[in-house]
């Protein structure tokens, strides 16, 4: 199985992507920058196609400042524009979580080709009967 590792550095957060300028919508110069960067830092890196339903895993620093659930966006359109995916849609499952191992200014990225064994909480939920507190209740 093909697994690609990369280390890039921090996305800003998706909150600071995207500017208005009039009626239009643009990149911000930060976003730019950064897409620069991790650009020659994936290339750096070599790393291979992954092909379908990929599992995508984010690393942030442990003491990171801000919500990290808002860098999952600028990552996975990084990944596709370099062509290591072929389509964010599709990502199976995605996972962030902070890092003690992980640099200051910089994310860990694990992608691998989704398997049977790459359970999500879909998949899961799937075998499990929801009932709401009023369910007994109502079927009475």
């Amino acid at each position: 199985m093909t697994t690609v590792s990369l280390i890039l550095p921090m996305p800003p957060s998706v909150n600071r992507i995207w500017r208005n300028a009039g009626k239009r919508v643009i990149k911000s110069p930060e976003y730019d920058k950064w897409i620069l960067r991790s650009g020659f830092a994936l290339i750096a890196q070599n790393p291979r196609e992954i092909e379908g339903w990929y599992s995508l895993k984010i690393f942030v620093p442990a003491k990171m400042r801000g919500d990290i659930d808002n860098r999952i966006k600028a990552i996975s359109d990084l990944l596709v524009n370099h062509g290591i995916v072929e389509d964010d849609k599709m990502a199976w499952n995605v996972h962030i979580s902070r890092c003690k191992n992980v640099e200051k200014d910089s994310v860990q990225i694990i992608v691998h080709p989704y398997t049977a064994t790459d359970l999500s909480v879909g998949d899961v939920v799937q075998s499990v009967t929801m009932k709401t507190p009023h369910s007994d209740a109502e079927a009475a």
